[in-house]
């Protein structure tokens, strides 16, 4: 056996592949918080911790009837405001959490629930096309509207009436 079959893997094109969804909100479960690593963007060589919040839709397949797949990239640090952490909890609860909330939160319950994940279509610095959750909210919040825009008021413009009105360059 060849040091790559010992120490690698292969992989078949397309195995891990998923169909990019078209942009719009999809009900969803969590299906997995994986911990993991990313390049620091301002010091490639560090390592920073991360979270990869999964969800899969429960509601819309893609071609070959799987469901589509979304993950949520986030740093682990909670409670500042531009954490994508704390973006994400607030959506998804509502409001900003307590010490104690956090400390307390159980994966098992926030993937008993369902979930609205809004997604939208984005192109990556290499050009490929995927799926970015732009929100994530309760699937039973009530006076919420999550899966469309309420149309404004269009206001009718005045229409001046021919008769009324004098032209002053008429000959």
């Amino acid at each position: 056996m060849s040091f790559f079959a010992k120490n690698g893997s292969f992989q078949e094109a397309g195995a891990t592949e998923f169909e990019i969804a078209e942009a719009g909100t999809y009900t969803c479960k969590l299906i997995e918080i994986e911990t993991s690593e990313q390049a620091d963007f301002n010091d490639p060589t560090v390592m920073k911790p991360i979270y990869i919040f999964k969800f899969e839709t429960t509601d819309m397949f893609d071609s070959n009837d799987r469901p589509f797949r979304f993950s949520k990239f986030t740093g682990r640090a909670y409670g500042n405001e531009k954490a994508n952490l704390t973006i994400l909890f607030d959506q998804m609860f509502g409001r900003r959490l307590s010490r104690q909330e956090y400390a307390a939160l159980d994966i098992e319950e926030l993937m008993s629930k369902p979930w609205r994940v809004m997604v939208d279509e984005h192109k990556t610095g290499t050009g490929k096309v995927v799926n970015k959750i732009m929100s994530v909210r309760p699937a039973n919040r009530k006076g919420v509207v999550v899966d469309g825009v309420v149309a404004k008021n269009q206001v009718q413009k005045p229409q001046p009436v021919s008769a009324d009105v004098e032209d002053p360059f008429q000959d």
